[in-house]
């Protein structure tokens, strides 16, 4: 929201609100509705399973408790300090006091913490419930003990004691050594002489700039920020804030042992008066002989219950302070490994790369199998999401381009967005059927051979076709690298479409003309969208070859695998309908709009008649040139001007330079082709200004350009126009 309002959503024109009101709006109305709506229905997720796991293990009368852990806690914070330093960077900026922060951030933390206590149920698992409900009856202690099982809960509880001990005081013993050597760091830093007050000083102020500018969008002296934060002066400012956090980190750990250690002197007693009890209980039953139920012997089994649950209730108590441990101890493990990554820098990015990647290594390493079945299970999930909604995706993929070419031919402004979602829902669809098995694997199970290769010809098939997608999407809104993409991805599948298998059996030869059919449609689509000179040369050839693969798909329907039937179906249908001008231009520009079809045309009109003129044997007509030239070009540039049409401008003033003498119409032709450069910067335009250039006298600007067009790799005509240039000069 903050972006839409500083990047010209119109929020301060239109609504007539400030950015303050942005957002308190966005934080304490927008949000929280949608959270509350995504928290409801996964609520109801939730107590659905809940329920279903529940009855299905026969338990009812359960309730369960929220347990958040300090990694939430710890986000908690990090929300807070952000929220409010957001709010303050920009009062800052527009030079307001920013007392209201501390109410703010006392507000904002409560309402988190709502949050947090009644939004972060997860799904539960038939393991985990299993595993709770074990738990809490091991600890509740409900069933009667007899005497040996009193030894079993006695010996369970001191091992469970002695390993907290051990985890805490390895804990202790690393959090002391780490955070001795941080805290070491920092005081050797700030000891240099080339450290001073004046370094940290100017290390906070650019660190709360960029802060500042990020927050306000605000990119001026940016540039000037990073490079004075990466100078050698920051980056040990840098170190001192990283040793310093890493020092604080491992002296939670070591705080939080004064708390492990009450509790455990509370687990520890219980469990020496109830080794105590049982000695006596022992001694009754095993060495008196005396019988189970005399009243002195449930008297200390009694005792020797209510001790264990004591023991266990204390104990759940030191589990929050281990886990509260651990995290702390991650923390600063972590930030010692990033202080000795920054360390790296000193010496090469090199260094510090290789420092990162051990650092990644040994985090991730132990947990490699599980991050596999993590994968494996999104997968899976998108595997079924894929069979369920496939079908969904498709019609919302069609309705969305549908209402494209409505709101187009209607010159409704909303046109661009509906295009937008239409093929991106395509290409969302045809991402998830690389996780749904292949039709033909279930057909061809005995063969493994043919299931393999069908696999593979089916994932590079999908792969190249939404490159495909994305490619006309680019090239209907006219963005950025659209002729790239274009040129790529009908490459790509024609060689696919050359190369893959047509039928499952039958003569090769038939297959091969259906191969040779699609690909050099492939081929013709593409170069009819760029308008290439050979595209209606390949457009013919490709259709007499598609009618040969029309009568094939008729008559061997049952040897053609679906995704071949659906490619000649799909490529026959938009092949025949661009021979009608009128529909070929309404399915191309996604707009069914007879007068822009009929200004369409223009553009080659205009080159025509620009052709005409300049074919002349003299130089007659300068001012209809003139005129031609400046309707076709005021055409481009409503077409996507340079980005699009980058050799036309280059091609119409290379035939003025072989043509024409008049300085009006060379004029004219020079800037068609500086035009032509900001589309690209291929030697072959810069060498056509350079002739141009010459051809007008500018001789010394001409050697300049003839020069660059050399080092882009320009033929030995450069080279000869470059000697004619010298020569003149």
């Amino acid at each position: 929201m903050l972006g839409f309002y500083r990047l010209g959503g119109g929020a301060k024109d239109i609504w007539k609100i400030d950015v303050e009101a942005i957002l308190i709006v966005g934080n304490a109305l927008i949000i929280p509705i949608i959270v509350s709506i995504i928290a409801y229905f996964r609520d109801q997720r939730v107590q659905k399973r809940t329920a279903l796991i529940l009855q299905g293990l026969n338990i009812r009368n359960l309730k369960l408790v929220i347990k958040n852990t300090a990694w939430n806690y710890s986000l908690l914070a990090f929300y807070v300090a952000s929220g409010v330093l957001i709010f303050s960077l920009i009062n800052l900026a527009k030079g307001h006091s920013h007392g209201i922060s501390a109410i703010a951030s006392v507000l904002y933390f409560i309402y988190l913490f709502t949050l947090l206590r009644n939004y972060s149920t997860a799904v539960p698992s038939i393991a985990g419930v299993k595993n709770q409900l074990a738990l809490k009856k091991h600890r509740d202690l409900d069933v009667d003990l007899g005497v040996d099982e009193n030894d079993e809960e006695i010996v369970n509880l001191d091992v469970n004691l002695r390993s907290a001990n051990e985890r805490m005081n390895s804990f202790v013993l690393e959090a002391a050594l780490l955070g001795a050597l941080a805290f070491s760091c920092f005081l050797q830093i700030i000891a240099t002489d080339e450290f001073t007050l004046s370094t940290i000083e100017t290390f906070s102020k650019g660190i709360l700039n960029l802060m500042g500018n990020l927050v306000n969008f605000q990119w001026t002296g940016t540039k000037d920020i990073l490079i004075a934060l990466g100078s050698k002066e920051g980056m040990l400012a840098l170190m001192c804030y990283e040793s310093l956090l890493c020092a604080a980190f491992f002296l939670a750990v070591i705080a939080s042992r004064l708390h492990f250690s009450v509790l455990t002197d509370f687990v520890d007693r219980a469990i020496k008066l109830s080794r105590s009890f049982n000695a006596k209980e022992e001694a009754l039953v095993y060495g008196q002989q005396v019988d189970i139920s005399d009243e002195r012997v449930l008297f200390y089994n009694q005792r020797i219950k209510e001790e264990l649950k004591t023991g266990y209730r204390k104990q759940s108590e030191i589990e929050p302070i281990m886990e509260f441990m651990s995290f702390f101890r991650t923390l600063g493990v972590t930030s010692f490994f990033i202080i000795v990554i920054t360390g790296g820098l000193f010496i090469s990015v090199q260094l510090s790369v290789v420092l990162l990647l051990i650092s990644l290594l040994s985090a991730f390493y132990f947990k490699l199998n599980q991050l596999i079945f993590a994968v494996k299970r999104v997968a899976v999930r998108l595997e079924e999401f894929s069979a369920r909604y496939n079908k969904h995706l498709s019609w919302g993929a069609w309705i969305a381009l549908a209402m494209a070419v409505i709101v187009r031919s209607l010159e409704i402004p909303s046109g661009g967005a509906f295009l937008v979602v239409g093929f991106g829902l395509f290409v969302l669809q045809h991402l998830l059927l690389l996780f749904v098995p292949n039709p033909d694997e279930i057909q061809n199970e005995s063969n493994i051979a043919k299931v393999v290769l069908s696999n593979r010809m089916r994932t590079y098939f999908i792969i190249i076709f939404i490159l495909s997608v994305l490619a006309v999407q680019f090239h209907i809104l006219h963005w950025p690298g659209a002729s790239v993409m274009l040129i790529l991805s009908s490459m790509l599948l024609s060689i696919f479409l050359f190369f893959s298998p047509k039928f499952k059996e039958g003569p090769k030869w038939k297959g091969r003309m259906v191969s040779f059919a699609l690909g050099m449609f492939a081929l013709a689509f593409s170069y009819n969208l760029l308008n290439w000179p050979v595209a209606e040369v390949i457009y013919k050839f490709a259709t007499i070859h598609m009618l040969f693969s029309m009568y094939f798909l008729v008559a061997k329907w049952k040897l053609l695998s679906r995704l071949n039937k659906r490619a000649i179906l799909y490529f026959s249908f938009i092949l025949f309908t661009l021979y009608v001008p009128f529909l070929g231009h309404s399915f191309v520009s996604m707009k069914v709009d007879y007068e822009d079809f009929l200004e369409s045309g223009a553009i080659w009109r205009y080159e025509d008649k620009i052709v005409q003129y300049v074919a002349a044997d003299n130089d007659g007509y300068p001012d209809s040139v003139i005129h031609y030239m400046d309707l076709m070009e005021a055409k481009m540039e409503m077409e996507g001007g340079p980005l699009r049409h980058a050799n036309t401008y280059n091609e119409i003033a290379w035939s003025i330079y072989l043509s024409r003498n008049d300085t009006v119409v060379l004029a004219k032709a020079l800037a068609w082709s500086t035009r032509s450069i900001e589309g690209s910067e291929a030697w072959i335009y810069i060498d056509t200004k350079a002739a141009l250039l010459f051809k007008l006298g500018r001789y010394k600007e001409a050697e300049i350009e003839a020069l660059k067009a050399i080092e882009l790799g320009a033929e030995q005509e450069t080279v000869d126009l470059l000697e004619e240039i010298r020569k003149k000069h």
